[in-house]
């Protein structure tokens, strides 16, 4: 072993040791990346650090807690004694990036001792069968714990807890990648298994009670999917963001190769629902680029905001409360019409200089130039937005623009997607 000479480094000041420190943290998996192992999350060097010395552990706290990345909340809020505490480093965060487990882990045997019952089902099982009552059984463990760890939270207020919180990502790295929420939603409904609906809930009423200011999700059935729980959101509850990406109540697509879809985002099924609350500013963006179902999107809108605007009472109508709100992001430069509610007239096509076919596969399809698909959109959120309020909603906003324009989300960072066709 080289014998190694001591430095003196007393005359190196605190905000050199806060540079040097700061290159210890790993970057941040992107959004979709779905990284191969979770180990992308962590940050073992920073954390390292802190055992070195008084002095490091003052620097590099901060430095580790500004910014959290974890598929195990839980077991973060359970580590800290004191959620309130001025000396709780939960007091430095200001993003929060939230992964849930992976669902084909042994089942830990202290959650097993801790929950018992139907978790026990679980056990031994090797086959189709045997993985899939894991795989729920996980999901419950999940559930139960989030549960626990966000009614603690509710307690002591998270804007107490994390003064300088301003985002929170969901399922953000990994996106969706397999319909597990989706079976232990319908799985636990009725049953004595924790309901991710509740959770749900719980969630928003905890953000509604925070400094934040943009929360985004690629999930709509898991135990942290804003949205999700209520037509109507707490008051306060701030901004969502609902990242999507697959064709939504659409007839199957026509026979040949089929298009391109982001991994990340090929399990979300056909029916499950784009959501949207009253009395909040939420947001649609799809992350299918030029292969999203542009017709059928102008469908999805009109339907889930019509149907949400009629529900509402003639006070409701009139008060901001209660009014819609929404930015659409979602566009394609090819438009296919497969049913006669579909079809865009000539009073629609001449103004922007388009032009339709026909064929045995569709009845119109129209193909865009990039100012007449941002024009034809921009048209589409005035058309929603108008119909709205000759229903009453006073209040009543909506917004289109083309995946083009798609912002940066200030959540998870992801941007406009990719091009994808020639």
């Amino acid at each position: 072993m080289l014998g190694l000479t001591p430095i003196d480094t007393s005359h190196v000041s605190p905000d050199v040791w806060a540079l040097i420190l700061g290159c210890l943290r790993r970057p941040l998996p992107a959004p979709l990346s779905q990284p191969s192992s979770r180990d992308g999350l962590r940050q073992p060097d920073l954390a390292s650090s802190r055992s070195v010395c008084k002095m490091f552990h003052q620097i590099s706290t901060p430095l580790l807690f500004s910014i959290i990345s974890t598929d195990d909340f839980p077991s973060l809020i359970a580590s800290i004694t004191n959620l309130t505490s001025p000396s709780s480093p939960l007091r430095y965060t200001k993003r929060l990036y939230v992964e849930y487990s992976d669902k084909a882990r042994d089942i830990p045997y202290s959650d097993l001792v801790s929950a018992g019952g139907v978790f026990w089902d679980a056990c031994g099982g090797i086959d189709a069968t045997g993985e899939m009552k894991r795989r729920m059984t996980n999901c419950g463990i999940e559930v139960r714990w989030l549960s626990k760890a966000l009614r603690r939270i509710q307690k002591a207020g998270l804007g107490e807890i994390m003064p300088q919180l301003r985002t929170v990502a969901v399922c953000s790295i990994d996106g969706k990648t397999n319909l597990d929420w989706n079976d232990y939603s319908e799985m636990s409904a009725g049953s004595e298994l924790s309901s991710p609906q509740a959770c749900a809930a719980l969630f928003e009423s905890v953000l509604a009670g925070s400094n934040v200011t943009r929360v985004c999700t690629r999930e709509t059935c898991g135990p942290l999917s804003p949205l999700s729980s209520k037509i109507t959101s707490p008051p306060n509850a701030p901004p969502a963001t609902f990242h999507f990406g697959s064709r939504y109540n659409q007839p199957p697509p026509p026979p040949g190769p089929p298009p391109t879809i982001p991994t990340a985002m090929v399990c979300t099924p056909q029916d499950e629902p784009l959501p949207l609350a009253l009395g909040r500013s939420v947001r649609w963006t799809s992350e299918l680029g030029a292969e999203e179902d542009f017709a059928g999107m102008i469908r999805c809108a009109g339907n889930k905001t019509q149907t949400l605007a009629k529900g509402r009472t003639a006070s409701e109508k009139v008060s901001p409360a209660s009014a819609v709100n929404l930015e659409i992001f979602s566009s394609s430069p090819v438009y296919i019409a497969r049913d006669p509610s579909l079809v865009l007239s000539d009073l629609i096509l001449s103004p922007l200089g388009a032009t339709a076919c026909t064929s045995n596969q569709f009845i119109q399809k129209v193909i865009f130039t990039p100012e007449q698909e941002r024009v034809f959109a921009y048209l589409e959120g005035e058309g929603l937005t108008n119909l709205l309020r000759d229903l009453g909603g006073v209040h009543d906003q909506v917004q289109w623009r083309s995946s083009g324009e798609t912002p940066i989300c200030e959540a998870c960072g992801s941007g406009a997607p990719a091009p994808r066709r020639g």
